[in-house]
């Protein structure tokens, strides 16, 4: 790019995959989803709870006034309930035998929320943030990811989880090292109970995880724009991006006998190069 950099992340890159053009006005354009539900904030603010619980350095605290979002149609997210959670995470890391939890006393800031931007080996670069890495009583890495949800896991979903993968292969660019565990601890909104999910990777994990790094990069930079035909409706639900796809005074082509639409740029259709193979390639931010 010309102008800025592309720097993606683990959920840029899922998006990406799931339908381009969705990634493109969210990430490119800059378009808004037009509803976000209270539980993601509710998450935000459990999270932010942990990380001062955790950072021997800041010991703010939150009161109910950091939650007066939860007083328009949401009563049940009330601060009681954010602080609960946070309580079960933090005995719980300090319970379970396998994480081997050094204590609070012993973590960095850097720690907590780390926030990292590294980049292949082949010059893709990608960025995010991990709730919790920490060297164990062992001295090693351990990565910790909350997941504020009522969903229950299974030991599956976590040796197959492309988000911990992302983690390990940042924590082996970082420190040279694989993480000894991996881990999801889930906080149940209903039954305020923590529990585990913990698994490892191996350097074969994380160099396939690079690799789709770098695939998805390339696609990224060569402008793709094509729309994934599940990827609106069905399965996925809802877009909420549909109407720009499929509204009815946006102009369309056919391609392969799938639909796709033509984006606008200052009101002017931009000039399309149909690649049959990997779809439409648009002139978007140079």
């Amino acid at each position: 790019m010309t102008s800025k950099q592309l720097v993606i992340s683990h959920s840029q890159m899922t998006m990406f995959e799931t339908c381009p053009r969705k990634w493109h006005y969210q990430y490119i354009q800059g378009m808004k989803p037009s509803f976000v539900g209270p539980w993601l904030h509710f998450g935000k603010r459990v999270h932010s709870m942990i990380e001062t619980e955790l950072n021997v350095t800041d010991q703010s605290t939150y009161g109910i006034k950091d939650f007066n979002y939860d007083k328009k149609g949401n009563p049940e997210l009330l601060y009681d309930s954010a602080n609960t959670l946070t309580k079960e995470a933090i005995t719980g890391l300090n319970n379970w035998d396998v994480l081997e939890f050094p204590g609070v006393e012993k973590l960095q800031p850097d720690n907590i929320e780390k926030k990292f931007e590294i980049s292949t080996n082949n010059g893709s670069k990608f960025r995010g943030y991990i709730d919790l890495l920490y060297l164990n009583n062992s001295g090693e890495y351990v990565i910790i990811d909350w997941k504020t949800t009522s969903v229950k896991y299974k030991d599956h979903d976590i040796v197959t989880s492309p988000q911990l993968t992302a983690y390990s292969w940042v924590c082996h660019k970082l420190t040279g090292k694989l993480p000894s565990l991996v881990a999801f601890i889930t906080l149940d909104k209903k039954t305020h109970k923590a529990a585990l999910y913990a698994g490892t990777r191996t350097l074969d994990d994380i160099k396939q995880y690079e690799n789709r790094v770098d695939t998805n990069y390339r696609k990224m930079l060569d402008k793709l724009s094509y729309r994934n035909e599940n990827g609106c409706k069905g399965k996925y639900g809802k877009c909420d991006f549909y109407s720009q796809c499929w509204g009815d005074k946006k102009p369309i082509i056919l391609q392969n006998e799938i639909k796709v639409p033509v984006l606008k740029k200052s009101n002017d259709l931009i000039t399309n190069i149909v690649d049959k193979t990997q779809g439409i390639r648009e002139d978007w931010w140079y």
